[in-house]
């Protein structure tokens, strides 16, 4: 089967992940896959699994800030001389290929990877929602109970299906020494409630004088983050090392993973902390409730204060086996989101729909 990938940019994020990760499954089930990307450069753990897979076409667009019909055209250009069995989508290149009419003849699958209020400007929905309602052979994939629920409200014509995400899955060395109590790995911006997360570190701090936290990633926010902790005292307790190539060894040397964000998807950090073991502390919001049960951490109301997550966190920091009996719990369950099961899942969906065409 030819399948296309689109997505608009590789720097860090859940959907790039994925959608890499799905480039590499597919090709090596032995389909023929190309990526294409709308603007250059990327995330370097991205580009160099590209570089690094010959049997991964790849394509970039070098595209500028702003909608471009240019781009539009381009791209059909592309896809049109692969002639695909089926069009992967990814983030906002679903409204390059509304935009024309042209690809009315291709499968076409749109994953939505958070909130699709958030994900889409007002025109592109407009556009899916025409390309809907013009009969396209359009399927909408939601990453999470939560979001498919909002994409039928929105898209009430439309053909939604959920998928979880799935991580990749690294070998796990024995006994690893634990430098860190606490974890989070994400995208420094305003949705994810860093600046707050200092508060409740702070008030761990105040019954653990020695707690040590490692937040892993980038964004705007980032300085923001860095001012509050100085602030309140947290030079010794927190550490802001930047986007890393591999997260993946801070998590195994760490106990525990903790989320402050306002919503989320259905976030493969969370799962790749669950693989590692960890147990965890996140809120009740968007698709968390789908990928942590109750015996592999505790979910807080959303609106919980800064005092009342430190409790929850303090709590399990002074139960060790509690932190054990959870992160073996976590690590069992996160089995079922590897990349490869995720996969099969999508290729089962692409060949039942371009069959049907």
């Amino acid at each position: 089967m030819k399948i296309v990938e689109v997505i608009t940019h590789l720097n860090a994020g859940g959907a790039q992940n994925l959608c890499v990760n799905l480039c590499e499954q597919f090709v090596k089930q032995g389909h023929d896959v190309s990526l294409i990307v709308l603007f250059d450069g990327g995330q370097e753990r991205y580009l160099r699994t590209i570089a690094n897979n010959p049997k991964i076409h790849y394509f970039s667009l070098h595209k500028k800030k702003g909608f471009s019909f240019k781009i539009s055209r381009r791209l059909f250009e592309i896809i049109d001389k692969i002639h695909p069995d089926v069009i992967h989508t990814h983030l906002a290149s679903i409204g390059y290929l509304c935009a024309d009419h042209r690809f009315s003849k291709y499968t076409i699958f749109h994953t939505v990877h958070t909130l699709p209020k958030r994900e889409l400007h007002w025109p592109y929905r407009l556009l899916l929602k025409l390309r809907i309602s013009q009969n396209w052979s359009l399927q909408l994939i939601g990453i999470s109970t939560k979001i498919s629920e909002l994409e039928r409200f929105l898209y009430p014509k439309g053909q939604i299906i959920t998928i979880f995400n799935g991580f990749k899955a690294w070998s796990l060395p024995n006994d690893q020494i634990k430098q860190y109590q606490l974890i989070s790995v994400g995208r420094f911006e305003t949705v994810k409630n860093y600046p707050f997360m200092t508060s409740v570190l702070s008030n761990v701090k105040k019954a653990i004088p020695t707690v040590k936290m490692i937040i892993v990633g980038d964004g705007p926010e980032r300085m923001l983050v860095r001012q509050e902790s100085e602030r309140l005292g947290l030079e010794n307790n927190l550490e802001l090392p930047g986007q890393l190539s591999n997260p993946a060894d801070y998590l195994q040397k760490s106990s525990l993973f903790v989320l402050c964000s306002k919503a989320e998807g259905n976030p493969i950090s969370v799962l790749e902390a669950m693989f590692a073991g960890l147990p965890i502390v996140a809120p009740n919001v968007g698709g968390l409730p789908d990928i942590v049960p109750e015996d592999c951490g505790i979910l807080y109301e959303p609106g919980s204060s800064s005092l009342e997550i430190a409790e929850i966190i303090k709590d399990l920091l002074q139960q060790p086996k509690e932190i054990s009996r959870l992160g073996k719990n976590a690590h069992a369950f996160s089995l079922k989101f590897e990349i490869a099961n995720t996969s099969k899942q999508y290729l089962l969906l692409f060949e039942k729909e371009s069959h049907q065409k």
